[in-house]
């Protein structure tokens, strides 16, 4: 075992790891357990998800469409494999949303299946949930929040392309269809602006749609 003499460190810290040190090595492990798993209670003192994460689950790889997820933490620059945390199929084509530190993942294709159902991940307790599953089936279906709605627009369903877009009430549990867009779109990317007021897509068959106003 490395001794504290041999640690790179200055002599002021060294005089206060050797008082630590001193102090814990008067404790057998029944008198120091007892206090820590107290300390467990402390908010301060649990795990915790790092505040900017982001997100990337399914989609393709070289073996076809997987349900990976890996997350990637900035303050590191370092990406991480979440092997327990993986979806239960493979998914592509879908939407992921985050509201309230909840992330919420819609529609999409299994290879096999065009999908009206959705789910959220609570980063914190590495939970997956089942929704209520949309009116539609919507691949290539863009998503944002807006307001603490999701609103899910366009999307092909195996068949057609959609024009219509439906919103999801995280409270009710409750997709609700809204104004149809003025044409049919998928494959195309979707975000709240004008402090959460409009809704802007972008498609990939033009640079930039107009905006427009979801009431």
């Amino acid at each position: 075992m490395q001794k504290f003499s041999d640690l790179p460190i200055d002599s002021e810290s060294m005089c206060i790891l050797q008082k630590g040190y001193e102090l814990c090595r008067g404790f057998d492990d029944s008198q120091i357990r007892p206090p820590l798993c107290q300390s467990l209670g402390n908010p301060l003192l649990r795990p915790r998800v790092p505040n900017e994460v982001l997100f990337v689950l399914g989609g393709w790889s070289r073996d076809g469409v997987c349900a990976d997820m890996e997350t990637y933490d900035n303050r590191v620059d370092k990406w991480y494999e979440n092997e327990n945390e993986s979806y239960e199929h493979s998914l592509a084509y879908h939407a992921m949303v985050t509201v309230d530190m909840t992330l919420y993942v819609i529609g999409g294709y299994t290879t096999v299946k065009y999908l009206n159902s959705a789910k959220r991940f609570e980063p914190l307790t590495k939970t997956w949930s089942e929704i209520a599953p949309m009116h539609s089936s919507r691949c290539y279906v863009c998503a944002a929040e807006l307001g603490g709605y999701i609103y899910a627009c366009g999307g092909f369903d195996g068949t057609n392309r959609h024009s219509s877009v439906e919103k999801y009430c995280p409270v009710k549990n409750q997709w609700q269809m809204v104004s149809d867009m003025s044409s049919v779109r998928s494959d195309a990317g979707a975000c709240g602006v004008d402090g959460n007021r409009n809704l802007l897509l972008f498609l990939t068959e033009s640079r930039l749609a107009p905006k427009f106003r979801l009431q």
